[in-house]
């Protein structure tokens, strides 16, 4: 999940995106799951930095029922690095 955390896929592997009205990525589909990110903001002073995403949503399909997923709901507060 480490470089879903970033909004890059992982590399050697099939993937999907859409953007929003921002160009910034909205989803990504990857290896059965779909990541929605939402709420982007620039956690540093610096004028290079992207902005990263606040809330990050993933889910993955288990089963053929509806109930049958993993959710994983991550909340940032701040970035550091």
């Amino acid at each position: 999940m480490t470089y879903w955390l970033f909004v890059l896929p992982l590399p050697d592997q099939p993937f999907r995106y859409r953007r929003d009205q921002d160009d910034n990525v909205a989803e990504l589909q990857q290896l059965g799951w779909q990541i929605r990110y939402t709420d982007y903001r620039t956690y540093d002073q610096d004028p290079e930095s992207r902005p990263l995403p606040r809330k990050l949503t993933a889910v993955r399909q288990l089963g053929a029922e509806e109930g049958q997923r993993i959710t994983v709901k991550l909340v940032t507060k701040s970035w550091q690095w």
